[in-house]
């Protein structure tokens, strides 16, 4: 598994500052809701940090990778990627 520093450097890199910040804050309260519901913090963290990695891809590097990993993309996935 992924260490959190590795893909935290690869998430800021991939990021504008907002939407970075944004996965900050929403590492920092899902560590919270981690605690209260005795959740494994470390995979709290991974998902938290990376959930929109792909978010400011362009619609080439997004058809990149639908191919490359042969994702099936249904007609309201296709409409809105």
């Amino acid at each position: 598994m992924i260490e959190y520093d590795k893909l935290y450097e690869i998430v800021k890199g991939r990021l504008s500052e907002k939407r970075f910040k944004h996965s900050e804050m929403v590492v920092k309260r899902a560590l919270e809701y981690a605690k209260i519901y005795g959740e494994d913090e470390n995979i709290v963290k991974l998902s938290a940090v990376s959930h929109d990695i792909a978010k400011e891809l362009s619609d080439e590097e997004n058809s990149m990778y639908i191919n490359k990993y042969g994702i099936k993309l249904d007609r309201i996935e296709k409409e809105n990627k």
